[in-house]
């Protein structure tokens, strides 16, 4: 304690010294100096009740003092996430100590992230960027009936089970886009040709050897067209003889290999 007190009044007597043309100086030194005189003092009364503690506790006229009892570190517990929606009914939920809770219709509501999903998925609530929350905010004034049969169980809902949940983006849900599927009409007839003939390239047509087109025929007209439609039948009957004719000279020749 000397010790503490000798220096503590040179310090004071440097920090006067500049403490005349330097403001922070001096409030220094008086500071030093005033709690040195309170030490000086508190410190003699303490020295003494020092001194005397042993001889009372040897007299059982004050209990031995024991070690100070660790202060137990409270733990904070994380906050629950919540996520904060626009309301587009009125509807009931619990909050994550199991609370009931009530958000009115056409306003802001802070609520557990799986609540709130659930009402964004069912059409209840909108995301804050809403264009429609900035007119309709508040519109209601407070009138609300939690009884009422239509606010919406936002509990009682259920999600289909073994299906992850994935959040909808709030920019394409707002946008609004809608997919028209066109139906598809398959033709098996042409679509087995393709595939066994050309592998899903389209054919043409084939003519018969000897046989005039529909097509030319269908593009004439009068005699014309019955001339051409005569002429293709002759054909045709010429070329199924002489075929007749070559398997006749063909068979005998097959039946004396044999």
């Amino acid at each position: 304690m000397p010790t503490y007190l000798a220096q503590s009044r040179i310090l004071a007597d440097v920090l006067s010294e500049i403490g005349q043309w330097h403001f922070e100086s001096g409030q220094m030194a008086g500071f030093v100096e005033n709690t040195m005189g309170q030490i000086e003092v508190a410190a003699n009364v303490t020295l003494a009740e020092l001194k005397a503690m042993a001889d009372a506790i040897r007299r059982s006229r004050q209990a031995i003092p024991r070690e100070p009892v660790p202060t137990p570190v409270a733990v904070t517990e994380p906050t629950p996430k919540t996520q904060t929606v626009f309301m587009l009914r009125s509807a009931k939920y619990h909050d994550h100590d199991g609370r009931k809770r009530f958000a009115g219709q056409w306003e802001d509501a802070a609520m557990p992230v799986a609540t709130a999903q659930r009402a964004l998925d069912k059409g209840v609530a909108v995301a804050v960027t809403d264009p429609r929350r900035a007119r309709l905010r508040g519109a209601r004034g407070g009138d609300f009936n939690p009884q009422a049969p239509d606010v919406v169980d936002l509990d009682a809902v259920e999600e289909p089970k073994g299906t992850p949940h994935i959040e909808s983006d709030p920019v394409l849900r707002q946008a609004g886009f809608r997919q028209r599927i066109k139906p598809f009409i398959r033709d098996s007839n042409r679509s087995s040709r393709q595939d066994v003939r050309s592998g899903g390239r389209p054919q043409r047509q084939r003519v018969r050897e000897g046989s005039v087109p529909r097509r030319v025929i269908a593009g004439q007209t009068g005699s014309v067209a019955k001339t051409l439609q005569t002429a293709s039948h002759t054909r045709r009957r010429s070329s199924q003889a002489t075929v007749q004719e070559a398997e006749l000279r063909v068979a005998p020749l097959a039946t004396s290999a044999t």
